[in-house]
């Protein structure tokens, strides 16, 4: 038998390779256009997808990058709010009284004043608006119709409980018919000491000490357990009474003394600037999630997309790359945004010296400290520039007592137009707000005029 001729060597290999690739499944991508993918992946893809999703959800938020904000939309909510309380006040001064929010236990029989003084009851709660300096908007009535509808007395004995008055050291040219207007709903004491002459010489950040003082005095005279010290430019939330004096008993339990607990406060001036901590701590962050990221794709996604262990450049890179994404989504996002959990955290909270300072807009005080405090104000309030604010802070040092931060934020800041022309007045963007208030800031009647 013939035996068939040899294909040479040569020509047996040359042969076989082109079956050799037909036969590979699936044909396998070179390196070099695996890298080039997850670059594209990592360079464009991920950044936009991260930069639409932070857009999203942080349109909100007053201090990220991503906040969108609306000057006509805010002023029409200013608007809307005014009205609301307009018409609740009108409601309440014309007789009618809404049986929501326990508003029908809160009426007097003598006066007609809501939440008036009960002389056959000692008060346990007493909540005293402040106002000591004409204001645009009619934030008074503001102020006053949403503690009406929000300090929601479960029955008549909660509300024979409670006070609500307004403390007004204005002259009484100054918003005379909207006090008059509400003094037919609850009660007003007007004591205004400042002659012409002391108009003159002192301060607005003295005369605000020493009105804030003698408003203290009331309190304490009223004789309530606790008072709240509300600004006349303050909203409050719902279920007001019943949060302030569940929070109040719980610092009477642990027997702590006390000096007053913010239930109010803004992070208006704490986020990331240009100084030597904030320009730190972003960096140490931003190092440290690069570093994380960095272990991850090298432990994980590196191996899975090449074929043998990169080159040390390689993990340099994605190092760099890292960092500088991660340290822009800090810095986007904002300090206040990434450090809410922690400051945020629902509940009673000590705060030190370093935490929390000033933003008198709304306090809740023990009554046994509200003589000592007025006297701090008035023997400080000529003698420094330091305002009101400031000085209770000062005050719990000296005096060795705690401040505590009550969270959910019961009080909304809504002076927009009360501040200095100097300063931030009607400026939207800068007014000092909290992102930890609970509740609508705008609407007291839901749809069929319910109160909400």
């Amino acid at each position: 038998m013939r035996t068939p001729p040899r294909t040479p060597t040569r020509l047996r290999r040359s042969l076989s390779l082109p079956l050799a690739l037909n036969a590979a499944s699936p044909v396998r991508i070179p390196p070099v256009h695996r890298i080039v993918a997850v670059l594209l992946l990592a360079t464009l893809v991920v950044p936009l997808c991260t930069y639409l999703f932070l857009r999203e959800s942080l349109d909100d938020n007053r201090y990220s990058y991503f906040y969108q904000w609306d000057e006509k939309a805010l002023t029409r909510n200013e608007a809307i709010r005014l009205v609301h309380s307009e018409v609740l006040i009108d409601i309440l001064s014309g007789g009618a009284v809404p049986r929501q929010n326990g508003l029908d236990h809160a009426k007097s029989n003598k006066t007609g004043l809501f939440f008036d003084v009960d002389e056959s009851v000692e008060p346990d709660i007493c909540f005293v608006v402040m106002a000591g300096a004409p204001r645009e908007r009619k934030y008074l009535t503001q102020t006053v119709a949403f503690l009406l509808a929000h300090i929601n007395p479960i029955n008549a004995s909660d509300a024979r409980r409670v006070q609500l008055s307004i403390y007004s050291t204005l002259r009484p040219t100054d918003n005379a018919t909207e006090l008059s207007r509400l003094s037919r709903v609850v009660r007003v004491v007007s004591n205004n000491r400042t002659t012409e002459a002391d108009a003159r010489t002192t301060t607005w950040s003295a005369k605000l000490s020493l009105d804030r003082a003698r408003a203290y005095r009331y309190a304490d005279e009223a004789g309530c357990r606790f008072a709240v010290m509300v600004e006349d430019d303050a909203i409050a939330g719902r279920n007001l009474l019943e949060t302030l004096t569940r929070a109040a008993e719980e610092l009477e339990r642990k027997k702590v003394e006390w000096g007053f607990v913010k239930l109010f406060y803004t992070e208006y001036w704490w986020g990331w600037s240009v100084d030597l901590r904030d320009i730190v701590q972003l960096v140490l962050m931003g190092v440290s999630a690069g570093l994380v990221l960095t272990l991850a794709s090298s432990l994980i996604l590196l191996p899975c997309l090449l074929p043998r262990k990169p080159p040390i450049v390689v993990h340099l890179v994605s190092f760099a790359y890292f960092t500088a994404f991660a340290t822009l989504i800090l810095w986007s996002v904002g300090k206040q945004t990434i450090f809410a959990p922690i400051t945020r955290a629902p509940g009673l909270h000590l705060r030190t010296p370093d935490e929390v300072r000033a933003v008198g807009v709304a306090h809740l005080h023990p009554r046994r400290h509200l003589s000592s405090l007025a006297s701090y104000l008035e023997e400080r309030a000529c003698d420094t520039c330091r305002e009101t604010d400031n000085l209770a802070d000062d005050w719990t040092f000296e005096a060795g007592v705690s401040r505590w931060e009550l969270v959910p934020h019961v009080f909304q800041h809504i002076g927009v137009f009360s501040s200095w022309k100097a300063k931030n007045q009607g400026e939207f963007r800068w007014v000092k707000t909290s992102t930890a208030f609970y509740d609508d800031s705008v609407r007291l009647f839901g749809d069929g005029g319910v109160l909400l």
